[in-house]
């Protein structure tokens, strides 16, 4: 028995806005791996980095 009663069983997106989704997908992917290059320079590991904090980091930056 289901939760909720649907009008309708195909949930899928329209093909258009489908493909606009996976192609911001694929245009972040360059920019993440930039951003976790960045991360990896000023904190010394990523991810899970524990020393950037708000308005600053725990060393001086010398780069």
């Amino acid at each position: 028995v289901p939760l909720l009663e649907a009008e309708h069983d195909d949930f899928r997106l329209p093909q258009d806005i489908n493909n606009r989704l996976a192609q911001h997908y694929f245009d972040s992917l360059p920019i993440s791996r930039l951003a976790h290059q960045m991360l990896a320079l000023l904190g010394g590991k990523a991810p899970h980095n524990h020393g950037v904090f708000i308005g600053g980091i725990t060393t001086q930056a010398t780069a």
